[in-house]
C-alpha cells in the first residue's frame, strides 16, 4: 500500500492538513511554489518519501506525483488548483509570495516566550559516585549538597512565579542527583502542593546513572511526580565498565540493569535509556541491546533506548574530543543502531522534532538552581561560576545580566546557514551554547550545533515508512537515497567552524548595541 501526494494527509504526522484552511481565497489564485521546507528522498521504481519539517507531513510519491512536483511550477499552476491538492494539504506547496520564514519564526517564538510554562532543573548536589572520563562537568566534581538557605529561597521565589503559570516542569540533576535523594522527596511534595493550589499542572524527571535507583526509590520518585527517568549504558558490559566506572574504579553495569529489570517489572516508572557513542565504544553497542532483549527489556510501553553522541562540548571534557566522531559519520551510525533497537523493539521510528533547539537555555522561565543557589542558563555551565546568570536569593535580578541577555537575544532567525536550512523548522539552531559559549567546545562534535538529524533525516524516515509497510528494504537506492551524498546534503548547507565563529562574533555586537 502507497500514499500518493493526493492521499498526502491520511499520513500526516501532526495536523498539516489545517494549513487549506488557513490560506486565504485570494492567495489561492496565486502561483504554487515548492516549499522551503520540502525534502524529497529519492527511491527506486520512480518513486519518493516527501516530508515538511515545518508541516510535519509524510507521504511515499509515485511517478506521477513526482512528474507533477517537477513541473507545476514552469506550468505557473495556481496554488488552488485540483491536481495539488495534496500537495497543499501537506504544506508541500504554498502560495507565491508566502514568507514561510516569518511564519515559522512566530511560531518558534511563540512557543519560546511562552511566560506561562517553567523549566527548572535542580542540582540536590554536583558530586558523582561515577568517574566517566568524557564527562562535560571534569572529574574534579564540589561534594557540596544544597543547603538549607537556598531550599528556602527557591520556595520563596516559585512562590512569586507559580500563580502567573500554567506548568511547571522539574528536572533533578547532578553530578548524580540520587547522592542527595533526600533532598528531591523533601522539596517535591512542597512544589506540588503549591501547583495544586493554583491549578499549575506539575511535572517531574531525573537524570541518573542509575546506581541507586532500585525498586524502593523509583516508587518515592513516582510519588513525587517523577514520571521519566534517564539513565546511561554505554554499550555492551566492558565497554560500561571500562568508562562508567565507579570513582574507585568497580564495575556499574550489572547493577544497573538489575535495578532497571526490578523497576521496570514493579513500578510504571517511565525509563529511557541513553547511549553515548563515540569510536572507542561503537562496536559494543549492539551486544548492550541484544544483552537488554535477552533479560526482557524489549517492547515494554515504559522503555526505550535512544542515541547520543559524545561531544567535547566543554573545557573540562575537551580531552575526549579525539574520540569523537565527525558529524556525517555519527548521523549514518546512529541510523543503524536506530534501526537494530527498533528490530529488537527497543526504540520506535521517531518523527523529526518540532523545534529541537527550544531547551531550558533560551526560555525566558526556564534556569538551573545548583547547591550554592547560583543559577544558570543551561546544564552545560554548572561547573563554571563565572558562567552564572544570577543567584536564587535574588532570581529577578538575573534578568539583568549580561548573561542572561545573550542567551535570551540569541536566535536561529539570525544566523544564515540556520535560515536558509530546511531542517530549520526541525532544529530550531540545535544547541544554543555552541553560539553562546562558542570558545568552549573542541572538535567538530563540540563545537558545531547542527544535530543528527541533519545528516541522516532521510534514513530515518525511510525506517518510518518501513515500520509501516510503505516501503520494503529494496526501495532504497544507496546512490540517491541517503541524506548525505558525494554531491551533498538534501537537508542543505551545514555550519562550519568559520560560521559558528562569525555566529558567535555577531551575537556579541548584537548584545553589546542593546546593552
Amino acid at each position: 500500500m502507497t500514499y500518493t501526494a493526493q492521499q498526502a494527509a491520511a499520513m500526516l504526522l501532526s495536523s498539516a492538513s489545517r494549513r487549506v484552511g488557513e490560506i486565504r481565497a485570494d492567495d489561492l489564485a496565486k502561483p504554487a511554489r515548492q516549499s522551503a521546507y520540502t525534502i524529497v528522498i529519492p527511491l527506486r521504481g520512480e518513486r519518493a518519501l516527501a516530508y515538511n519539517t515545518d508541516s510535519q507531513a509524510f507521504a511515499v510519491w509515485e511517478r506521477e506525483d513526482i512528474a507533477l512536483w517537477s513541473r507545476f511550477e514552469d506550468e505557473n499552476l495556481p496554488t488552488g488548483h485540483l491536481s495539488l491538492r495534496g500537495f497543499l494539504e501537506g504544506g508541500f506547496v504554498v502560495p507565491d509570495g508566502c514568507d514561510e520564514l516569518a511564519r515559522v519564526r512566530a511560531e518558534y517564538e511563540s512557543a519560546r516566550f511562552d511566560l506561562g510554562s517553567m523549566i527548572l532543573t535542580i542540582a540536590p548536589t554536583l558530586n558523582c559516585n561515577f568517574g566517566c572520563s568524557y564527562c562535560f562537568q571534569g572529574l574534579d566534581k564540589p561534594t557540596q549538597r544544597i543547603t538549607p538557605s537556598v531550599k528556602h529561597a527557591l520556595l520563596n521565589y516559585l512562590e512569586t512565579k507559580v500563580p502567573n503559570l500554567r506548568q511547571l516542569g522539574v528536572a533533578w540533576y547532578g553530578g548524580e542527583p540520587l547522592m542527595d535523594r533526600a533532598t528531591i522527596f523533601e522539596l517535591s511534595p512542597q512544589m506540588i502542593t503549591l501547583c495544586e493550589q493554583h491549578n499549575v499542572n506539575y511535572t517531574g524527571f531525573i537524570v541518573t546513572n542509575g546506581y541507586f535507583l532500585d525498586r524502593v526509590t523509583a516508587e518515592k520518585l513516582t510519588k513525587c511526580k517523577v514520571t521519566t527517568a534517564q539513565v546511561t549504558i554505554d554499550g555492551a558490559e566492558e565497554w560500561h565498565d571500562s568508562r562508567r566506572h565507579l570513582t574507585s574504579g568497580k564495575p556499574t553495569y550489572d547493577r544497573i540493569l538489575k535495578n532497571l529489570e526490578e523497576v521496570l517489572q514493579h513500578t510504571t516508572l517511565q525509563v529511557v535509556v541513553r547511549v553515548n557513542v563515540d569510536v572507542t565504544n561503537a562496536d559494543g553497542i549492539r551486544r548492550m541491546m541484544d544483552d537488554l532483549s535477552r533479560r526482557g527489556l524489549s517492547s515494554k510501553r515504559n522503555f526505550n533506548v535512544y542515541f547520543a553522541p559524545v561531544e567535547a562540548i566543554t573545557t573540562d571534557c575537551n580531552g575526549c574530543a579525539d574520540d569523537t566522531m565527525a558529524k556525517a559519520e555519527y548521523g549514518r551510525l546512529e541510523a543503524e543502531l536506530i534501526e537494530y533497537a527498533i528490530s529488537l523493539g527497543l526504540a520506535s521510528s521517531q518523527r523529526p522534532p518540532k523545534f529541537l533547539g527550544t531547551c531550558q537555555a533560551v526560555r525566558p522561565n526556564g534556569l538551573v538552581v545548583v547547591p550554592n543557589g547560583d543559577i544558570h542558563k543551561c546544564w552545560d555551565t554548572v561547573m563554571h561560576r563565572e558562567l552564572r546568570v544570577g543567584t536564587v536569593f535574588d532570581a529577578p535580578a538575573g534578568k539583568n545580566s549580561a548573561l542572561h541577555k545573550k542567551w535570551m537575544h540569541w536566535t536561529p532567525f539570525d544566523n544564515p546557514i540556520c535560515r536558509e536550512c530546511k531542517i530549520l523548522p526541525s532544529c530550531a539552531g540545535a544547541c544554543a551554547f555552541k553560539f553562546v559559549h562558542s570558545d568552549q567546545g573542541a572538535g567538530e562534535a563540540g563545537k558545531l550545533p547542527c544535530p543528527s538529524w541533519k545528516f541522516n533525516i532521510g534514513e530515518r524516515l525511510f525506517l518510518r515508512a518501513k515500520r509501516a509497510q510503505l516501503v520494503t528494504s529494496d526501495d532504497w537506492d544507496q546512490e540517491r537515497s541517503p541524506t548525505v551524498t558525494a554531491t551533498g546534503l538534501k537537508t542543505g548547507g551545514r555550519h562550519s567552524h568559520e560560521t559558528v565563529a562569525a555566529a558567535a562574533r555577531a551575537l556579541d555586537r548584537a548584545v553589546q548595541v542593546h546593552a
